[in-house]
């Protein structure tokens, strides 16, 4: 089996992000509905119409950073134009999407202000600002009211011949009943469901799953990708099959997925965190466990989700002992450790050299840590920092990029 298959990339992007908010979550998939439906009618090509109706859903992804949720609920277009362009250059940046990515810049940008030949994604753009503002004012309004405020807005707020398609196809397919019922979510999961994912697109959008969730703390942005490329490094030193290899790199890559469900003040707490909020940041080894469970391997799932366990019994959530543990878990619990030791938090700065290498070694001398693994980082210390300082540079790099077109964006 392989580690992660295509097919699996939409159930595990929807089962995490609704862990944040849900109400994005329907909304995108409601605008993806009503995209979908009218890029069928449009005669787009089936390949082309599957990768927009991914950013219909992910069309809002910026609001999971900018907390403009509750204004877009709303329908105050006037002050979401931050998650716009987040979410603009988050997808560029990290998603196979991104030539489409203007698209969700000027999701919001009403028809009679789009200058023509303002961006090669106009049509996609104006496609999605009305299938959003479609399911944003049946949210407050009776369907049948939905007619008269289109027509009234066509060529003003929305694309007149869109609209016009819109409302031929609402007669045809009873989108509106559809989005009532429940019904439109069966027909897309069905839909993106059967994409035909290749393993490096499927990598992409992993990674741009990982990336909401550490970019909600600025002081975590590495620390995944950090543990990632630690654990890639170890595994190799170890000389472990390439089979294996790659299970520990998903498995790590995927181990603090269930943070998405920890509010932003308790991963960016500055203090020791007290005993109520420890237990609420430990549930996220179980949430991760819940996303995942049921589409990865098996093995990918256990090195993910036990990378607390210690091998003395006092790790969580279960309290595996050495005897529980393979090396791969063992491995990717140290890399953790070692990713937090030699990073910066909210709490702390990064660690000396000679610190990291102590604590290490205390807490394989006390029975906590794999003597095997914890004596490789030790001898090979430099190397290895080395190594996994150039497989994350590209992604400090990027996040760099990112906070300063937002700024220069943003105005």
């Amino acid at each position: 089996m392989k580690p992660i298959l295509g097919k699996n990339i939409f159930p595990i992007l929807r089962s995490t992000l609704n862990r944040l908010d849900g109400r994005l979550v329907d909304h995108g998939e409601r605008v993806a509905y009503l995209v979908c439906h009218m890029l069928r009618q449009m005669g787009c090509p089936a390949r082309r119409m599957l990768d927009l109706c991914i950013l219909a859903v992910l069309h809002d992804i910026g609001a999971y950073k900018t907390d403009e949720v509750d204004d877009m609920i709303l329908f105050e277009t006037r002050r979401v134009w931050n998650h716009s362009i987040y979410g603009y250059l988050f997808i560029r940046e990290f998603s196979p999407l991104r030539d489409q990515a203007q698209a969700v810049l000027y999701h919001h940008l009403d028809y009679e202000r789009f200058p023509v030949g303002k961006t090669e994604s106009r049509e996609t753009a104006l496609l999605l600002h009305l299938a959003d503002g479609v399911d944003t004012w049946l949210r407050g309004h009776p369907p049948e009211s939905l007619p008269g405020f289109l027509r009234e807005n066509a060529g003003k707020r929305f694309d007149p011949r869109q609209v016009e398609l819109f409302l031929q196809i609402q007669e045809q397919d009873r989108l509106l009943q559809n989005l009532q019922s429940g019904q439109y979510q069966s027909e897309l999961h069905t839909l993106l469901e059967g994409l035909d994912i290749t393993p490096s697109e499927a990598h992409q959008y992993l990674r741009m799953l990982v990336y909401s969730v550490d970019f909600r703390s600025e002081t975590t942005v590495a620390h995944t990708f950090m543990m990632t490329a630690l654990s890639v490094q170890l595994a190799w030193r170890l000389g472990l099959p390439l089979g294996q290899c790659r299970k520990i790199y998903y498995g790590a890559m995927l181990h603090d997925l269930g943070k998405i469900a920890i509010p932003t003040e308790i991963l960016e707490f500055p203090g020791t965190l007290t005993a109520p909020q420890m237990a609420l940041m430990r549930t996220h080894v179980s949430v991760s466990e819940e996303i995942i469970k049921d589409f990865v391997d098996p093995e990918v799932c256990r090195i993910a989700v036990r990378h607390h366990e210690k091998l003395d019994g006092s790790g969580y959530p279960r309290g595996l002992r050495a005897g529980d543990l393979t090396l791969s878990e063992r491995l990717v619990a140290v890399a953790d450790i070692l990713s937090a030791l030699i990073g910066r938090r909210s709490y702390k700065e990064s660690f000396s050299e000679e610190k990291v290498r102590h604590l290490l070694r205390g807490m394989s001398e006390n029975g906590k840590l794999d003597g095997q693994v914890t004596g490789l980082v030790l001898s090979q210390y430099d190397d290895i920092l080395r190594a996994a300082d150039e497989y994350c540079r590209p992604v400090i790099e990027a996040y760099q990029r990112m906070k300063d077109e937002y700024q220069r964006l943003h105005g």
